[in-house]
């Protein structure tokens, strides 16, 4: 953990220089972004929630819900997924 803690700080440098290097950001344990403190505790709450495998949506296919309920619906390919 303490090497994962000094790369997010060599690429905090990077990106917005030193003050933000020396800030008192904390790293998410979930998605790995740093937040303020007091801000850190909201964020995690939802960061988990939408990190959970069972909560993903499929992936949406325009084809198939504009052509749901005319002629054409029997005539489209099905995704091979």
């Amino acid at each position: 953990m303490e090497e994962k803690k000094e790369d997010r700080q060599v690429v905090l440098k990077r990106r917005f220089g030193m003050s933000a290097a020396n800030s008192k950001l904390k790293q998410c344990e979930h998605c790995g972004r740093c937040f303020d403190p007091s801000r850190l505790e909201k964020h995690s709450e939802i960061c988990a929630k939408l990190s959970s495998k069972s909560s993903r949506r499929g992936v949406y296919d325009s084809t198939k819900h504009r052509l749901k309920g005319t002629v054409l619906a029997g005539y489209v390919k099905r995704s091979v997924v």
